[in-house]
C-alpha cells in the first residue's frame, strides 16, 4: 500500500501544484478530480490538515506520474 508521509506532504503538494498541467486546473476541478471538498483542499493547502486514506494513495500516484 502506498502512503504519503505526513512530514513530506508539503513537498509533494508543492510538486503537484507546480506541475503546469495540474496548475491549469481550477481548485474546484482539482478537488473534484480527487473526490474531496473545496474545504478539504483548502485545509491541505493551508497545512492545517493532511490527506488520509484513499486521498493519500491518489496523491502519491499523481506525484509518481509527474516524475
Amino acid at each position: 500500500m502506498l502512503f504519503i508521509e505526513d512530514h513530506g506532504f508539503q513537498q509533494r503538494r508543492k510538486a503537484v501544484m507546480d506541475d503546469d498541467e495540474l496548475f491549469a486546473l481550477s481548485q474546484s476541478r482539482f478537488a473534484r478530480l480527487l473526490g474531496i471538498s473545496m474545504r478539504t483542499l483548502h485545509h491541505w493547502e493551508q497545512g492545517t490538515r493532511t490527506p488520509t486514506g484513499a486521498a493519500r494513495v491518489l496523491l502519491r500516484l499523481l506525484v509518481a506520474g509527474l516524475s
